[in-house]
């Protein structure tokens, strides 16, 4: 199992974000859209994607996954970030899948295809046992994606100030859930 090697689902390409990254990405940390349900901590001073960027490598050095780049195969275009994150939860480590998208590529099921592809991988390689996203309670999107990506609503906490709901798949129901259409 290597995290930071080059995948691939079946539109995306998977790969660790670089410094170069940040020219794409300002236009996504510039967009209003794009950080409306951010934690107030995170938009307390501007938001830079150089910082943003700089903190995926930090966790890549720690061996602490971070978000990794998707690229669209027919464009070969950075239209976003996904990936693993350990996140604390109520003082408890939890693997997250976290995911984002620039604006102009929501709604063609990107996100829920690369949600997707971090699950499979999180369990394929025994990471956990169960897999979270963390959702603002207002983001009706992205709680979108996860219930697409098998999960549903364990509780709602706050987290770094802000109402969201955490999302859980166990590894027990998701290989439960492939045997079921498996065997259809």
């Amino acid at each position: 199992m290597d995290y930071y090697k080059p995948k691939q689902t079946e539109r995306l390409s998977i790969r660790p974000l670089t410094c170069d990254d940040a020219i794409t990405w300002n236009s996504f940390v510039s967009d209003d859209r794009a950080t409306k349900f951010f934690p107030e901590s995170m938009k307390s001073e501007p938001l830079s994607a150089e910082t943003w960027l700089k903190y995926q490598l930090e966790r890549y050095k720690n061996k602490k996954y971070g978000l990794m780049g998707l690229v669209e195969q027919s464009t070969g275009s950075l239209i976003g970030q996904a990936g693993l994150l350990i996140q604390s939860i109520n003082k408890k480590d939890e693997l997250e899948i976290g995911y984002h998208l620039l604006p102009d590529f929501w709604g063609n099921g990107y996100a829920t295809e690369a949600a997707k592809f971090f699950k499979r991988f999180a369990f394929d390689n025994k990471l956990s046992t169960s897999v979270i996203s963390i959702i603002h309670v207002n983001n009706k999107a992205s709680q979108k994606v996860a219930k697409r990506n098998g999960m549903a609503i364990d509780k709602k906490v706050l987290f770094r100030k802000m109402p969201a709901f955490i999302y859980r798949i166990d590894k027990s129901e998701h290989f439960l859930n492939i045997n079921r259409l498996t065997s259809n």
